[in-house]
């Protein structure tokens, strides 16, 4: 649902938010995979110079997107996961993605949640139906992939990983709320 001006719900945990540029940043400080915070410097993340480097909230972009900084710590730690009992592919119509033979559902039972922690305290969790996409029947890929050289280190929060959340921006007020919600209650 999408609702601007007064109607509009603000509620939740706070980050501030930057919209002076055409984009939407946000601070992103860390990420845990699970109680383990992964061992990525914070300045990965951090807008270096104009165009260069940030983190952007982009909900036209199915996935998310981490410089290689935050990239490679977090594909380590799910491949450490993973590797041991579920047999790695490469998916040929993406294949810059980390992929494995089987179904999220059957193969995922337990995995731990993945976060972003964003500035202040707020966090974006993401369960397996957030950090990993089902690609074919016997296929799944983490749905989060390394930034280019073409991209300067940005840093993208895609769609997926906001797919459980109420999403609000206070523009005015340069904050930009984050809350979890169970989306099958929505559609009742």
């Amino acid at each position: 649902m999408l609702v601007f001006g007064e109607g509009a719900v603000l509620e939740g945990d706070v980050t501030p938010l930057d919209t002076s540029g055409r984009l939407y940043s946000v601070s992103m400080e860390g990420i845990s995979v699970g109680d383990e915070k992964l061992n990525i410097d914070p300045s990965i993340f951090k807008s270096q110079t104009l165009g260069d480097g940030g983190v952007v909230i982009d909900t036209g972009s199915t996935y998310s997107v981490l410089a290689k900084g935050g990239y490679e710590p977090l594909r380590e730690e799910v491949q450490s996961l993973l590797d041991p009992s579920l047999q790695r592919i490469t998916y040929s119509q993406e294949p810059g993605l980390l992929c494995y033979k089987g179904q999220v559902d059957r193969e995922l039972t337990g995995f731990p949640a993945v976060s972003f922690h964003l500035a202040q305290g707020a966090d974006i969790v993401l369960d397996t139906s957030s950090m990993f996409r089902q690609m074919e029947l016997d296929t799944f890929c983490m749905a989060i992939e390394p930034s280019n050289d073409k991209m300067s280190n940005v840093s993208i929060i895609g769609n997926l990983a906001l797919q459980s959340y109420n999403v609000g921006y206070d523009i005015d007020g340069g904050k930009m709320y984050v809350q979890r919600i169970n989306c099958e209650l929505l559609q009742s």
